[in-house]
């Protein structure tokens, strides 16, 4: 395969096969948001895309309930992780915007109560105890994921 991650990709078919009341399930899909974070762009080779898109379609309710759980999960130390996490999913979902049918299905997700409790907490987390972005080069997340670049005052 040229380009795009075999890891990500199989651990995304580990996941679609999961039953969303697995133990093991949510914590596995935010592992997968940070895999996704970190690796090389794109995630994705051309001919896996579909593949790809399919498996995060079907793993939707496991992402939403893993990001409420992790929202529920949250306290000061882990802001950085909730920002990766959210960056990672935002990235997997970009993958598939220049095929207007596959993204159509899958940018719910973007939307969903899980992501957007996440979010919620990133704002409300402003502070300067709060606020660490150790080993983050800041300056190349794209200005699209905005929970980066909140500061005090911004709840």
């Amino acid at each position: 395969m040229s380009g795009g991650s075999k890891k990500l990709l199989m651990d995304l078919t580990k996941l679609a096969n999961m039953s969303i009341s697995s133990s093991k399930a949510h914590p596995f899909a935010i592992d997968i948001t940070q895999q996704a974070f970190h690796e090389p762009k794109p995630l994705f080779a051309n001919d896996k895309k579909p593949e790809a898109a399919k498996l995060i379609e079907k793993s939707v309710p496991i992402f939403d309930k893993a990001f409420q759980n992790f929202h529920d999960e949250m306290s000061a130390g882990r802001r950085q992780s909730a920002q990766i996490s959210r960056s990672g999913l935002q990235y997997m979902i970009e993958e598939f915007q220049s095929n207007q049918d596959l993204y159509r299905k899958i940018s719910p997700l973007l939307n969903s109560s899980g992501v957007k409790s996440i979010e919620d907490y990133i704002q409300k987390t402003t502070t300067k105890e709060h606020v660490k972005n150790p080993g983050i080069d800041t300056s190349k997340v794209p200005v699209s994921h905005y929970w980066w670049f909140y500061v005090e005052g911004d709840e």
